[in-house]
């Protein structure tokens, strides 16, 4: 028995390549089984009709189709078996119902006040620190415009579009800088921003953890590369290997 491939549906047929004709199972499509041989060489040369056929009640024409086809059968139905066997218990789960809470109106005027409460301690906790670190950073990028004006490098920096101060202690500095800057000039543009937010903060320069150590400058040029010096001390960056250069 070879295999073919039947003109009508594009079914796999087996035939007997001594007999004239084969019968496909599937469509019931009677042709010659040279043809189907032919078929299943090269099947993107050919298109398939798909035409109903009249039903086929003659001499079983490859027997040998039959027996292929019941032992395929046979197959998955062992396979169906076996995964049912295999099948995972199913548990189920108890739903419980949550207890109706009727509460009274008092009750819900209680519940809606202690919200109210706390949210307006929140406020009142939150609000004044975030009221103060806006007008630091408006105060320290007023200064350090003057700062730095006299510097070579200041026509580099745009204080409106490229510069950016966050974090509720004024800690983290992001400039976009429109030249080129060398490490030395960003050496020079940190420890004037520390110096100047000190000032404003009333940090003391001595205690360098919060003025200096706790600052994170980054600058980015506007060609390619920039740097970034975080967790520095003045004295750290007297080794400008100290800096990382950004890509």
């Amino acid at each position: 028995m070879q295999e073919g491939m039947c003109k009508n549906c594009g079914s796999i047929v087996y035939v007997d390549p001594k007999q004239d004709n084969c019968h496909c199972l599937f469509c019931d499509c009677v042709f010659p089984t040279e043809e189907a041989l032919d078929i299943i060489k090269h099947p993107e040369d050919f298109e398939f009709p798909n035409e109903e056929q009249p039903e086929y009640t003659g001499e079983e024409i490859n027997p040998q189709q039959s027996k292929i086809n019941a032992n395929l059968n046979q197959q998955v139905e062992k396979r169906e078996k076996k995964a049912k066997a295999k099948a995972k218990p199913k548990y189920a789960v108890e739903s419980k119902q949550l207890p109706d809470i009727n509460l009274t109106k008092k009750q819900i005027l209680s519940v809606v006040a202690i919200v109210a409460v706390i949210a307006g301690l929140f406020l009142l906790i939150t609000l004044p620190q975030t009221i103060r670190r806006d007008n630091q950073r408006v105060e320290i990028t007023d200064r350090l415009k003057t700062e730095l004006s006299e510097q070579s490098y200041n026509e580099a920096l745009d204080f409106n579009e490229g510069f950016a101060i966050s974090r509720i202690r004024n800690s983290y500095v992001d400039i976009i800088s429109a030249g080129d800057l060398s490490k030395e000039d960003a050496v020079d543009i940190f420890e004037t921003y520390c110096k100047t937010r000190a000032d404003v903060m009333n940090i003391d320069l001595n205690e360098t953890n919060k003025a200096y150590n706790d600052v994170v400058l980054r600058i980015s040029m506007a060609g390619e590369g920039g740097f970034l010096i975080k967790d520095q001390d003045l004295s750290d960056l007297a080794n400008l290997d100290s800096i990382t250069e950004l890509p």
